[in-house]
């Protein structure tokens, strides 16, 4: 079966379809622990992140990452990865909180829109825990507490997935 699944996820993604992946393998739920030099998305997240705690982080944000869609065309990832640590609403949510650095600290915002920058619900739950891949267009950004506002373009498919997402369950508890 898993050998099947990856080639449908690769020709998914290049389709631009909707898809949600929920693993079917305990083993490949639980998290591992990825260093920046073996995770290039956790390394463009700790450099983004380190840019924006500089004493000039908020220049650093109006001048190079307000309205630029991140992670860029030059940035070796294509998407950023974080784990959802809330969600509004709860039954069809329109905004995540997502932890990026680990997976309980809130640092990143993604609010969902539509092409006519209307709020838009995904149609179903991304339960706490779930990791999700984003890319958008950051906003807002505070620097205590620390948080980056993405927008992020939403658009519902037949799964209720967001195409902008691969999802992935949080890892269920071990007996």
């Amino acid at each position: 079966m898993r050998q099947f699944v990856l080639p449908i996820l690769l020709v998914l993604a290049v389709a631009g379809a909707v898809m949600s992946v929920i693993a079917q393998n305990p083993a490949a739920q639980s998290p591992t622990p990825q260093s920046p030099a073996s995770d290039p998305q956790l390394a463009l997240w700790q450099n983004l992140k380190r840019q924006l705690q500089a004493p000039n982080g908020k220049q650093y944000f109006e001048l190079v990452l307000k309205d630029a869609t991140v992670p860029g065309p030059t940035d070796s990832v294509q998407v950023l990865r974080g784990t959802v640590v809330s969600s509004k609403p709860s039954k069809r949510p329109s905004e995540l909180v997502l932890a990026m650095s680990d997976d309980h600290t809130p640092e990143v915002t993604l609010t969902l829109r539509d092409a006519r920058l209307n709020l838009t619900p995904l149609l179903r739950p991304i339960p706490n825990g779930a990791i999700v891949e984003f890319y958008g267009i950051p906003v807002l950004f505070t620097q205590n507490p620390f948080m980056l506002t993405f927008e992020v373009k939403a658009e519902n498919g037949p799964s209720g997935a967001n195409p902008r997402f691969l999802t992935k369950g949080p890892p269920k508890a071990k007996p």
